[in-house]
């Protein structure tokens, strides 16, 4: 099961130059259990900076934020976080990078690690490429050995900041398929992107933040029904995608002016 995640008036602010910095002022919003939540935003709005203090990575300036009603106070178990850049580590293969967290908040044995690993290296079908190294793999390829390592640790709760920003349209648009397949509804999502179509496609709902320092404009329920691996091509033709879609364009153009 996922998490239910609070923000409550949590700001953050940067020093730079001995300076104050502001990034994120007074968020306040829920995410449900086992929602997939969409950030859309400007960039440099702050939304990595959001990302990283759900995951107990910073801490806020001020405001509070739960997990489950218990305060987030460091870096938690539970809780993963996947990376626009594919952050795998050159001198180790396929097999064990994805292993790589199951060692590091699980302390598993080398039998269970690499049993588990294998498990979800070939969910992401990547079996023939089990003893490659990250030089041997595509964009795509890292980007689902970086997703299979997130999930083999079995997160309560998917942190994703634009992690198919970086993809080829064709590998893209597989890596959603694809993610939306191993999703299975049991953990909470909170995915951001600048990608409207991804926002729609993936999302349970949208949240639009303002400019820097970022605020909470907008809540869009999509209300899409699920599964939608399968149902891509009737969701992006229905009357309701494409009035949601020039809602977006029409709100995040606004910021862009």
């Amino acid at each position: 099961m996922g998490h239910s995640i609070t923000l409550s008036d949590v700001s953050y602010t940067y020093q730079s130059n001995h300076q104050p910095d502001p990034v994120l002022h007074d968020l306040s919003f829920a995410v449900d259990e086992d929602e997939f939540l969409v950030v859309l935003g400007p960039s440099g709005c702050g939304k990595t900076t959001l990302l990283k203090a759900i995951a107990g990575l910073v801490e806020p300036t001020s405001g509070w934020i739960t997990v489950d009603d218990d305060p987030v106070d460091g870096q938690r178990e539970d809780i993963s976080m996947v990376f626009q850049e594919f952050v795998l580590l050159p001198w180790k293969s396929v097999l064990e990078n994805v292993a790589l967290g199951l060692t590091v908040q699980h302390g598993y044995g080398a039998k269970r690690r690499t049993a588990i690993a294998k498990e979800w290296i070939e969910r992401v079908g990547l079996s023939d490429m089990i003893d490659a190294y990250p030089s041997d793999l595509s964009g795509g390829m890292k980007q689902r050995v970086g997703l299979a390592r997130a999930l083999a640790t079995d997160p309560a709760v998917l942190l994703m900041d634009e992690p198919f920003g970086a993809l080829d349209a064709q590998t893209k648009d597989r890596m959603q398929s694809e993610l939306l397949q191993l999703w299975d509804g049991d953990k909470t999502v909170i995915f951001v992107t600048h990608d409207i179509d991804e926002a729609l496609l993936l999302g349970d709902r949208v949240v639009v933040l303002s400019h820097r320092p970022s605020r909470v404009l907008r809540y869009i329920p999509l209300n899409f029904d699920r599964p939608r691996s399968d149902r891509r091509r009737e969701i992006e033709t229905s009357r309701r995608y494409g009035a949601l879609k020039q809602e977006l364009r029409a709100e995040l153009g606004l910021l862009t002016t």
